[in-house]
């Protein structure tokens, strides 16, 4: 893996869309500490919150480890929805159509909502 191209990509990708480590952290289910090291080079993430990152982002994995100076982007299949409440599927509607930094908004939201 190429460690130093990944934590510069990590925190240009996060920086560039003025994102925290915690909204990252919370979305990629990490803690902000996790975040801080791997861009830091301090540690090296598993394959899994590659793909999560590349995921968030919208970039491919390969973008990410500094293997393709192109970010891609990458294809989020849809949810199967047919077992779904209507309110279940127009929210799963609305929040495909934001943005990933909205999309991570609206999760933290949420989940401080269920928070109270």
């Amino acid at each position: 893996m190429h460690m130093k191209e990944f934590s510069q990509r990590l925190k240009d990708l996060r920086s560039e869309r003025n994102i925290s480590q915690s909204t990252v952290a919370s979305a990629t289910e990490v803690s902000q500490s996790v975040i801080g090291d791997w861009e830091n080079d301090v540690h090296e993430p598993k394959a899994s919150y590659i793909a999560a990152l590349a995921k968030y982002f919208n970039v491919t994995s390969d973008y990410l480890l500094g293997l393709d100076d192109q970010p891609g982007h990458i294809i989020v299949e849809r949810p199967k929805t047919h077992n779904l409440s209507e309110d279940t599927r127009l929210l799963l509607d609305l929040c495909a159509k934001l943005s990933p930094i909205d999309r991570a908004h609206v999760l933290g939201y949420i989940k401080g909502l269920l928070k109270k």
